[in-house]
């Protein structure tokens, strides 16, 4: 879990509603966006949404987190969608259940890329510290070569030929499909 995730849920367990605010603002829209993925209204997704913020926030749902906070909260947001269905009678149960399918195939998607993404990060740790230093100023940090190279105290063209070294020994041991989820 980030660092800033952990911050806003020590803030929401210890009845901190700054921590409500920035949890809200961190992940408000994007739930939004994902929940008209099964809803036609983005005002009922909308509601939803806060529905979700509301009752983390009432029922104390902070202390209950293992995993990643923005996977809880997606959760949460498919399941009320699909009991909101349910619930309006506007979509037969055969419809709900082939949306709920679809998710179940998006998640295993998904987790999957965790996978290569663990297995691109422990390749990342069997690099030199040099090399590893490089790749992240350079991938993680979004800096530019001579950024990292000042910070380092090496020559922009070692930074260069590290980069470029690490990236061919990283793309021989992990899936190119990994590299789409370097931030």
């Amino acid at each position: 879990m980030k660092l800033q995730e952990l911050n806003i849920l020590r803030k929401i367990s210890e009845g901190e509603e700054e921590g409500l605010r920035q949890l809200f603002d961190l992940h408000y829209d994007s739930l939004c966006i994902y929940a008209l993925k099964f809803l036609d209204s983005f005002d009922k997704a909308e509601d939803i949404v806060q529905e979700v913020f509301i009752s983390f926030w009432e029922n104390n749902r902070a202390d209950q987190i293992n995993g990643g906070l923005g996977n809880y909260l997606v959760k949460a947001v498919k399941n009320n969608c699909l009991y909101y269905l349910r619930q309006s009678k506007r979509y037969s149960h055969e419809t709900v259940d082939a949306l709920y399918d679809l998710e179940i195939e998006e998640y295993e998607e998904s987790t999957e890329m965790e996978e290569k993404k663990e297995r691109l990060l422990e390749e990342l740790t069997k690099l030199s510290p040099q090399a590893r230093a490089v790749f992240e100023g350079i991938v993680s940090d979004n800096r530019k070569y001579k950024e990292v190279a000042e910070d380092l105290g090496i020559s922009v063209n070692t930074v260069k030929t590290t980069y470029s070294r690490a990236r061919k020994r990283l793309r021989r041991s992990v899936s190119s499909m990994v590299w789409f989820l370097i931030p």
